[in-house]
């Protein structure tokens, strides 16, 4: 049903109800369910008109009839304002926000309705959250509030945001422009010939999918006093194989990740290399600012975190890096690999260092949930599977060095 036409249905409903000789206790919790939905609504369209407005302030549109249809009368229960975030987002900056949405007071987060749907709602304002989020197969589909609220939650946990990653949300297989080489520039005459490169290649954002599933007895569902907790333990555990797949992806199944793209390499010895000083990084930094890019942020293992921070000088204090490099941030991914082959060492690690912000995390579909009530029974427990489908584009490799066999 189209939000205009559940808007009406839904006041006449409250109209009817209204009208009644006798007004029983659940006609007053009904109606009052029925005014909060309506109120959603209202959230729904004072968001599209603003985007509208945005686009018309923006020249990018001339007329309302130029926002998308499924924008204008996006449909009750679905991601509907997912299309109308087509906005990069780094590190700033809210996806719930830009839609013009916000967390009420008044409003479950996604633990509560997790645990209203496993153990009963509390409130009425639980009731009719749960009876608008699940479709009776177990399937829980999120409003655009919260589905865009947990994708806030998710980028707030991801090293790769914090690295200068772009989240791109899209609403079909789309290709990105691939800078595979520099534009050539050159003084002309007149009349003289114009310097031509054959810059971009175009990469297919083909969406992949992840899941995380979690156990939570039944007991401890009912109990427990911070659900919150339920939504950032799956926030984390997706923001850990994003940023899995960003750095370290192998392809196949999941995306392809920067590793096996950087445009630069600085290389390690036969065997592999121990971190002694910061010249290799200095030297990526060489290639990448040589390219005309400046670093955004250094990506490596948590095992080479701590070789760094243990390494001193000849008066035996910390060694402290030089300038160029000391302004950059230092971001540890928990996952990444240390078990590369390096010649005859098999415990070597990939660092990179760029200007991740070339990078872009493309999202096809915002974080749905499945609630397994059976496959678990045996211990008394619920399972929760969480999903989100994604893809992950390098726009610029030139802008990334990677520094490979490196060895504790």
């Amino acid at each position: 049903m189209k939000l205009r036409e559940e808007f009406a249905a839904l006041s006449a409903q409250v109209d009817a109800t209204l009208k009644q000789e006798k007004i029983t206790a659940a006609d007053k919790v009904a109606n009052a369910n029925r005014l909060a939905r309506m109120a959603e609504i209202k959230n729904e369209q004072a968001a599209i008109k603003a985007y509208a407005a945005m686009k018309l302030a923006a020249g990018e549109i001339e007329n309302v009839e130029e926002v998308p249809v499924n924008l204008r009368t996006g449909q009750a229960g679905h991601f509907a304002s997912f299309d109308r975030c087509p906005i990069l987002f780094g590190k700033a900056g809210s996806i719930a926000q830009s839609m013009g949405m916000q967390r009420h007071s008044n409003s479950v987060g996604f633990g509560s309705l997790i645990r209203s749907i496993v153990a009963g709602p509390r409130s009425d304002t639980e009731r009719f959250e749960v009876a608008n989020s699940t479709d009776g197969t177990g399937v829980i589909s999120l409003d655009a509030m919260k589905s865009a609220l947990l994708l806030d939650a998710m980028r707030g946990s991801s090293a790769a945001v914090a690295a200068g990653v772009g989240i791109l949300p899209f609403t079909t297989q789309s290709r990105l422009a691939v800078l595979s080489t520099e534009p050539a520039t050159g003084w002309r005459a007149e009349n003289g010939a114009v310097s031509v490169t054959e810059s971009f290649t175009g990469l297919q954002l083909v969406p992949k999918s992840v899941t995380a599933t979690v156990k939570i007895s039944r007991e401890l569902m009912q109990d427990a006093l911070n659900p919150a907790e339920f939504e950032a333990s799956v926030a984390r555990a997706i923001a850990r194989a994003v940023d899995a797949a960003v750095f370290n992806g192998a392809g196949g199944n999941a995306p392809t990740g920067v590793s096996a793209v950087a445009g630069n390499a600085v290389v390690a010895a036969t065997n592999g290399d121990q971190l002694s000083d910061y010249s290799k990084f200095t030297s990526a930094m060489y290639q990448v600012q040589s390219a005309g890019y400046s670093p955004t942020a250094v990506v490596l293992s948590p095992r080479e975190i701590m070789a760094l921070s243990n390494l001193t000088d000849s008066t035996d204090q910390p060694l402290r890096p030089p300038v160029s490099i000391a302004a950059i941030p230092f971001i540890p991914v928990a996952d990444a690999p240390i078990t590369q082959t390096q010649g005859s060492s098999t415990d070597a690690s990939t660092m990179l260092l760029g200007d991740f912000s070339k990078v872009i995390v493309a999202v096809r579909s915002p974080l749905t949930f499945e609630l397994l009530r059976e496959a678990y029974a045996d211990n008394f427990q619920y399972g929760l599977i969480a999903h989100l489908r994604m893809d992950v584009g390098v726009a610029v490799p030139g802008a990334i060095s990677k520094i490979t066999g490196i060895i504790p």
